[in-house]
């Protein structure tokens, strides 16, 4: 016969067993204090886990160099990659689209031939500065292109760009965006949203910009004259955020024609900051990233707007590690996650000795999570690409042998390395630069690189 005490003991014990079955354990004073970036709360996608990198197909025909590719996908996995190569007199803009229903490229396209304008070719290739060629691709398919040629009379540079439009798969073709004959043009940083709006700020005499709506670019405005470079974005909605750098790293929201808000400071130090980059999710909600010294080291700080209450928030440093923060790249979703990554100098510069690559992702309203050391080799020409679910790309070069370039891949589920790197070098040839990535919202992804030894643009698909 059963005493109270000894069922009260039965039904305890069956409890503790319910709970470890369940998961329960110790409570917590702080869970949330003691997440780590392994630990963020959006659902992974069990079908990311069997992905891989499919085999590589090289873009660009003829013998004439690739410079300046760029990138972009849509939400199911269609994508755009533009380049400029040389035809022997003048420079081109080149482009191949992805057929994601039948897993092929397009035949290759012209959309500018270089008779009204030559292609500046940029020797930049890494996130600290912007190509001359830029591509924003909507989740929708729709495109924009932009890039830097020189006027044949002023001999000065000036912006150009050209629409597509996915419902004809046509390019309205090249317009010239700037005039000026004193100032060359410089830097464009591009977007596009789903109703085919677009938006370019550039440096020319400062920060200029412009905007397409209603089938025509807008006339230059210039937000500041002592601007150094610029990032910008353009939401569906028609909501821009854009930030740039002079001597302080400033922020202006508006809304597409209309008059745009008083311009905010978001630095708090006295230092010169460098590039700043901008990220902004499907609410309006903005990140800026951008590196500053302090003293001789270079912190790398972040402020975000919150759309709700229009207020941006104060600077924070994100890494106190006593070594410099370098060539920094941001990319972010429509949900909300944010991911930077930077390279990490062990010095008092960002010279290429004792580095690594590092990374740290914001979530809502978690905030930024821990660094995490992504590669202890270092690198340049970094990019990254985040999906609708969290999931993260980042691509970049780093030095592997004879000093040649190895472009090299590094897979994370939830910001949580899944598998180690992986060579998207062709045949055993390591050098590959001018990496680019682009993810879609179901966790494909595109690659492409310029192989240096062969002149080529080469790609692969993420599937």
């Amino acid at each position: 016969m059963l005493t109270i005490q000894t069922l009260k003991l039965l039904i305890y014990t069956l409890l503790i067993h319910v709970l470890i079955a369940c998961g329960g354990g110790e409570p917590q004073d702080n869970p949330e204090s003691a997440k780590t970036a392994e630990d963020i709360g959006v659902e992974d996608n069990p079908a990311s886990e069997t992905r891989q990198w499919r085999d590589n197909v090289r873009l660009s025909a003829g013998i004439g160099p690739v410079t300046n590719p760029s990138l972009g996908m849509d939400a199911i996995g269609n994508g755009l990659a533009i380049w400029a190569q040389d035809n022997g007199d003048r420079h081109e803009v080149r482009a191949r689209r992805f057929d994601v229903s039948n897993q092929a490229w397009s035949e290759e396209q012209v959309i500018d031939n270089g008779v009204q304008s030559a292609v500046k070719t940029a020797q930049h290739n890494n996130a600290k500065v912007k190509e001359s060629l830029q591509l924003a691709m909507a989740s929708n398919g729709f495109a924009a292109v932009a890039w830097i040629s020189e006027d044949t009379f002023s001999t000065k540079q000036q912006l150009w760009a050209n629409i597509y439009h996915p419902n004809n798969a046509q390019w309205l073709g090249p317009t010239q965006i700037t005039s000026d004959l004193e100032h060359d043009a410089d830097y464009p940083v591009l977007s596009i949203n789903e109703t085919g709006e677009a938006l370019i700020t550039w440096i020319q005499n400062g920060i200029a910009m412009s905007a397409y709506a209603n089938d025509a670019w807008t006339s230059p405005i210039i937000l500041d004259a002592v601007a150094t470079s610029t990032d910008s974005k353009l939401d569906n909605h028609g909501n821009i955020v854009i930030t740039w750098a002079s001597e302080t790293v400033n922020a202006v929201t508006c809304v597409l024609g209309q008059a745009c808000d008083e311009t905010v400071r978001l630095d708090a130090l006295s230092s010169t900051p460098v590039e700043p980059q901008l990220a902004i999710d499907g609410e309006g909600n903005a990140i800026v990233v951008w590196t500053q010294a302090v003293i001789d080291i270079m912190g790398l700080y972040s402020a975000r707007l919150d759309a709700a209450s229009s207020v941006w928030s104060s600077a924070e440093l994100l890494d106190n590690t006593p070594s410099s923060a370098c060539f920094i790249t941001l990319d972010g979703n429509e949900q909300g996650v944010f991911v930077v990554a930077w390279t990490q100098s062990f010095n008092s510069s960002c010279e290429n000795t004792g580095r690594a690559i590092r990374a740290k992702i914001y979530t809502t309203p978690s905030g930024w999570f821990d660094t995490q050391e992504i590669d202890n080799l270092g690198g340049w020409g970094k990019r990254l690409g985040v999906d609708a679910q969290g999931n993260a790309l980042l691509v970049w070069s780093n030095i592997h042998t004879h000093w040649s370039h190895k472009p090299l891949t590094e897979r994370w589920l939830r910001a949580k390395k899944l598998a180690g790197e992986t060579d998207l070098s062709i045949r055993g040839f390591n050098d590959g630069d001018f990496n680019r990535i682009a993810v879609s919202m179901n966790s494909s992804a595109l690659a492409i690189w310029r192989h240096n030894l062969r002149g080529g643009l080469y790609a692969q698909h993420y599937q």
